[in-house]
């Protein structure tokens, strides 16, 4: 948008206000197209700036031990979240849920190892494959007869 901006105002374009509504990016892209071809944004080279997080931006306060101590307790009704130490408590929930992750796919390499073995066992044993037809296979049928 503040590329859109620049341009617009450097070719004496007036775009209207901006105010409450912004146009969406395929629009942007075409338009700043438009007017300057030569953009750094179309160069092949080209990468974005990386996107802040909301985390990144938030300013920490150091807080002296015992400093919520004698607070008197809520008269709210509803519980809310405690505040969480940004760097811990980010870094704490990211191991949490790379450690579920971790057991929810060593679950799969299971399941699909299992797999794996009853098939080959099913290829390598005749006897356990069941005949297109429906009709018991030559081998269960001779072991029958004897």
């Amino acid at each position: 948008m503040e590329k859109f901006l620049k341009l617009t105002k450097a070719k004496k374009y007036n775009p209207g206000t901006t105010e409450g509504r912004l146009p969406d990016k395929k629009w942007l892209i075409d338009v700043i197209s438009t007017l300057d071809a030569s953009d750094e944004i179309f160069k092949k080279d080209y990468i974005p700036p990386p996107k802040k997080s909301l985390i990144e931006e938030q300013k920490t306060i150091h807080v002296p031990n015992g400093f919520f101590d004698g607070l008197p307790d809520s008269r709210s009704k509803v519980k809310r979240r405690a505040l969480k130490v940004l760097g811990e408590g980010k870094a704490k929930q990211r191991f949490a849920y790379l450690k579920a992750l971790k057991a929810e796919l060593e679950i799969q390499i299971d399941i699909q190892g299992q797999k794996v073995e009853r098939l080959g066992e099913s290829l390598k044993d005749p006897s356990t494959r069941k005949p297109a037809d429906g009709t018991p296979s030559k081998a269960k049928a001779s072991k029958r007869h004897q």
